[in-house]
């Protein structure tokens, strides 16, 4: 009546399976950190070449929720990933390893490549001010 699946069948199957699931969760990570480029793009360098002291679209204001959806959801595809891997020193050394051989170099090369454009950059960017300590 029903086919017959080998073990080894069906784990390929689960196997398949997790992964489009995966898959679909990158997309949305991939998603959240587009909009969080499209909101910086739109608050620091468009308006102020293309249109000073306007904003282009309210639209892009989405993006600033990019980065906690992009968090929680890279927190939750971790947790997922190595829920095995908890409590195993052995394996804590090989996971910051390996996020810090991908994490690091790219941090400086987008560093220094956003440091070159704002040194060639004509505009100014002196009223963006940071957050000062407010009495309370």
């Amino acid at each position: 009546m029903f086919p017959s699946v080998t073990m080894s069948e069906s784990s390929t199957l689960q196997i398949q399976q997790h992964k489009k699931s995966f898959d679909t969760l990158q997309v949305g990570r991939a998603a959240a950190a587009i909009a969080v480029v499209f909101f910086h793009a739109h608050v620091f360098f468009i308006p102020e070449r293309l249109y000073p002291g306007e904003t282009i679209s309210r639209v892009f204001n989405i993006g600033y929720s990019g980065v906690e959806f992009f968090f929680v959801l890279s927190g939750f595809i971790m947790i997922l990933v190595h829920r095995a891997d908890i409590g195993v020193p052995a394996r804590a050394r090989r996971f910051l390893r390996k996020r810090l051989v991908r994490i690091v170099p790219f941090y400086w090369v987008v560093t220094l490549a956003l440091a070159l454009l704002l040194w060639t950059q004509s505009v100014s960017y002196t009223h963006l001010t940071l957050p000062t300590n407010r009495e309370v």
